[in-house]
């Protein structure tokens, strides 16, 4: 199988604009781009994996209208990208994947972070995962892989699609997924504590 397509990089070039949404797709009772990163500054200095302040115990936003500029221009990728499909909606995957201002390494200069909940974990190793990894390294965008620390706790962060570009290249899902599972026993490992 190939992964490799040309076809729907200019669509996901413009991840950076708000436009571009899928039509249908709502947020509706997701909140997990109000829980799984960092959000520093703009009066939230929320950690990752720790709910803002300004959820609402039935789901929502009690600054919905007066929320900083950061919370009203995010949408995450399963809103923006029609191929990531209801299967990946954040709340009932666990994996967030927003785009990322890491650039580099990556033919298109285009990257995106899948953000995995502690309580999805096991999604990373499944085929379902390798294959939307493979879905956006096949054109040309480089993925990052983030795990969330315990409350206070730094994220760690790796390139995901350095583990994982020749098996994409070979069209290789049994390769592609050793890759991700390598890549996340070294995030896990990686203590981002300074020394």
């Amino acid at each position: 199988m190939s992964y490799r397509c040309r076809a729907g990089l200019a669509a996901t070039a413009s991840m950076d604009r708000y436009d571009n949404l899928v039509a249908g797709r709502t947020c509706g009772p997701c909140m997990a781009c109000c829980i799984e990163p960092a959000i520093p500054g703009h009066g939230l200095d929320k950690p990752a994996g720790e709910a803002c302040r300004n959820c609402l115990p039935q789901g929502g936003c009690g600054i919905y209208d007066t929320r900083p500029q950061p919370c009203r221009e995010f949408f995450c990728l399963w809103r923006q990208v029609a191929f990531v499909d209801e299967a990946w909606r954040p709340d009932v995957s666990g994996v967030l994947i927003a785009p990322s201002s890491q650039t580099g390494g990556t033919p298109s200069g285009i990257s995106v972070v899948f953000i995995v909940a502690a309580w999805a974990h096991a999604a990373i190793g499944t085929a379902a995962f390798a294959e939307l990894v493979a879905a956006f390294v096949g054109r040309g965008i480089g993925v990052h892989l983030n795990l969330p620390g315990n409350i206070g706790e730094p994220a760690r962060e790796s390139r995901l699609h350095d583990w994982v570009l020749r098996a994409v290249d070979a069209g290789d899902l049994a390769a592609i997924i050793a890759g991700v599972r390598a890549c996340y026993d070294a995030t896990v490992a990686f203590d981002p504590a300074p020394a």
